[in-house]
């Protein structure tokens, strides 16, 4: 798959709470079916290119919840992908989301009353979409514009996950990263595109070491800089990119070449 040119311009907001939001039903299977993980893993998505998808559930009829973006429908799906059932969740609630996934379930695997949301994350407390306001319709356009983040970033996580954990997408922060240990795991280095939150309303992309390097901190190439209020980490945001697909590539490979290395130069 080729790099997909991204535009800055496109204001990704109300899409970025819309499916911030509606992930947390996927992960709701995830979170209220499978064994839990000290690292939390089990809660965790994937992207495929097409739709985020949790861990498959193993029942009866094996399954695994699935959001698609561009229409934000929620989808129950089984092992090679098929879509078992399906709920468009635009003009729905949260709360009707999860009844149907309630009662969805328990059709496939007698397993349903168990499914609850886990805890709201903190990026979501008092929005309208947690306060039972129900999903809209953003258009469609502008969801693909926050969709190529995804990919593009999975594209280049992908060959970083050789020698670190998978691609995860994180329902915490709806991040997708790759987490890289040494020193048996005392240190760690995470590679990430967050789609935006407090600290940068646009989407970013982060390399941060732990724990914290103190400064001085190296010059990062491709116009990367470092953040360091409340965290320390590497950070490129959308808004800095070149607007060709080649050099924006070129930029944000350059950008995490260059704040992996100083990363693991500056844990020692």
């Amino acid at each position: 798959m080729n790099w997909q040119t991204t535009d800055p311009a496109v204001a990704l907001t109300a899409a970025r709470y819309q499916l911030h939001a509606a992930g947390q039903l996927v992960t709701a299977v995830g979170y209220s079916l499978l064994a839990p993980e000290a690292d939390d893993s089990h809660t965790s998505l994937v992207w495929d290119g097409a739709y985020f998808s949790g861990r498959l559930i193993l029942a009866a009829v094996p399954f695994r919840a699935g959001l698609e973006p561009i229409t934000l429908t929620l989808l129950l799906l089984d092992e090679a992908g098929k879509t078992l059932a399906s709920l468009p969740l635009v003009d729905r609630t949260l709360a009707e989301g999860l009844a149907w996934l309630k009662q969805a379930i328990t059709q496939l695997a007698g397993t349903g009353a168990r499914v609850a949301l886990g805890e709201c994350p903190p990026a979501l407390l008092g929005h309208a979409l947690a306060e039972g306001v129900p999903f809209i319709g953003v258009k469609p356009p502008v969801r693909q514009e926050l969709v190529r983040y995804f990919t593009n970033t999975d594209l280049l996580l992908q060959a970083i996950a050789t020698t670190g954990s998978p691609v995860l997408v994180w329902p915490h922060n709806f991040d997708i990263a790759v987490l890289i240990s040494l020193d048996g795991g005392a240190k760690t280095i995470g590679v990430g595109l967050s789609p935006g939150d407090t600290s940068y309303n646009q989407p970013y992309w982060y390399i941060t070491a732990w724990p914290y390097p103190p400064p001085p901190l190296p010059i990062l190439a491709g116009q990367g800089f470092w953040h360091t209020e409340g965290w320390v980490g590497a950070v490129l945001t959308a808004s800095q990119l070149a607007c060709e697909p080649f050099q924006q590539e070129e930029q944000v490979r350059s950008f995490i070449d260059s704040a992996v290395g100083a990363a693991k130069s500056l844990l020692g």
